[in-house]
């Protein structure tokens, strides 16, 4: 007589399975609810993106644009702000060209650990920059100087506690790049530059930027799509 009991075994075995197919199925189903979510939404930039560059395109053609280099100041350091003779001291960021000089609206001071977390963006006009031959292209070689300076009395007249000249032509690809710049005197400077020549330009580089990753978005949903058919009964992936 047999007593049966070796055939019990495979039950939990099976209860197990199914429990991990069911937090399976329930975790690809939210992975899919959050694809379809960023496809919708990416394809509303990429709408308002196109718009924007079609009114874009339209202006320009109507008048023509000064380059403007934006310049996003991140941090200001100092390797030994006591020695410096600036810890409390009000400093100011201060961006010239050729043509035109721009400063931060309001002084900032070191704290005690000798940063400050700047966080503000200037715009330089960049009239240097416009090109200067038929095919488009640019005959100058325009630099900046960013300088730091103490704050009292004429901002831009006032001598620079120390400043770095940089070049602007490597920023004509109009894409947004850091620089750490190591100053005169332990000075350091955390900065985001970003040449704008043509605002239709800046764009359509959003505008394919925003493609490529909807193209992305898109094959994860498919994908996610296929395993979730692989794991969910039909039935409940028609529900609604």
């Amino acid at each position: 007589l047999h007593s049966g009991r070796g055939g019990g075994g495979g039950a939990p075995a099976m209860m197990m399975a199914s429990a991990a197919l069911l937090h399976s199925g329930r975790d690809l189903l939210s992975e899919f609810d959050r694809l379809e979510q960023e496809v919708l939404v990416l394809q509303e930039l990429r709408r308002v993106a196109q718009e924007q560059l079609r009114l874009a395109s339209d202006a320009e053609g109507r008048r023509r644009e000064v380059p403007e280099l934006w310049v996003r100041v991140l941090t200001v350091e100092h390797d030994m702000p006591q020695a410096s003779g600036c810890r409390g001291r009000p400093l100011r960021i201060r961006v010239e060209s050729e043509s035109h000089i721009t400063s931060s609206a309001a002084p900032r001071k070191l704290d005690d650990s000798g940063q400050i977390l700047w966080q503000e963006t200037l715009a330089l006009p960049l009239p240097e920059e416009q090109p200067h031959d038929g095919a488009g292209g640019h005959s100058s070689s325009a630099t900046v100087r960013i300088a730091l300076v103490g704050d009292g009395g004429d901002i831009d007249a006032s001598a620079p506690l120390a400043w770095q000249t940089l070049p602007v032509a490597d920023l004509r690809n109009q894409k947004a790049v850091h620089r750490l710049c190591n100053l005169q005197g332990g000075w350091r400077l955390s900065l985001a530059l970003q040449l704008k020549l043509s605002a239709a330009g800046l764009l359509r580089g959003q505008v394919a930027e925003l493609e490529a990753r909807l193209r992305k978005s898109r094959e994860a949903l498919a994908l996610c799509g296929e395993r979730l058919r692989d794991v969910v009964p039909p039935a409940v992936l028609a529900s609604p």
